[in-house]
């Protein structure tokens, strides 16, 4: 069985409306990231349109995006249209123990949220750098600076002379 729709894409307020001639409509919501994703390629597929029309019409800026979703829907479907979580792969968590530690070699040290980092990664801790500074935020331990040795005019006058 074969059937013939004709049918017009609007674009509206971000929104893709297709509207059939005898009035019926059917909108894809400018949110709904994945049903555009997927319209833009059908639509492109069926079209003889050029790609770069096509992604304008469905709220796209580039044809990049065009080509990333035909690719992932021939790998893999539909589903990997979806966002993936973006974000830490693990849950990274601040135990007592790291805290007292990392607490402990900053009064103990004068060495910045790095060196302590990576002696508490020699210590078997699972820490990131950041997480040193964070748990510095945490307890308000502001970070250590060394004094700079200042020259006194005579030497960096004579250090900058020529001979």
């Amino acid at each position: 069985m074969e059937t013939q729709i004709t049918f017009a894409i609007i674009s509206r307020d971000g929104d893709i409306l297709y509207r059939t001639a005898d009035g019926k409509e059917y909108v894809v919501k400018y949110e709904d990231i994945c049903q555009r994703k997927l319209e833009m390629v059908k639509v492109a597929q069926l079209t003889d349109l050029p790609i770069k029309d096509v992604c304008q019409i469905f709220g796209f800026k580039s044809k990049q995006t065009y080509y990333h979703a035909k690719g992932v829907l021939e790998e893999i479907g539909s589903v990997g249209l979806f966002p993936r979580k973006t974000g830490p792969k693990r849950n990274y968590v601040m135990s007592e123990e790291l805290v007292t530690r990392t607490i402990e070699l900053r009064f103990r040290t004068n060495w910045n949220m790095y060196a302590i980092g990576e002696k508490l990664r020699e210590e078997g801790f699972p820490v990131r750098d950041r997480m040193v500074g964070e748990i510095f935020e945490k307890y308000r331990i502001t970070v250590k600076k060394t004094p700079k040795k200042r020259l006194d005019g005579d030497a960096v006058n004579s250090s900058l002379r020529r001979k």
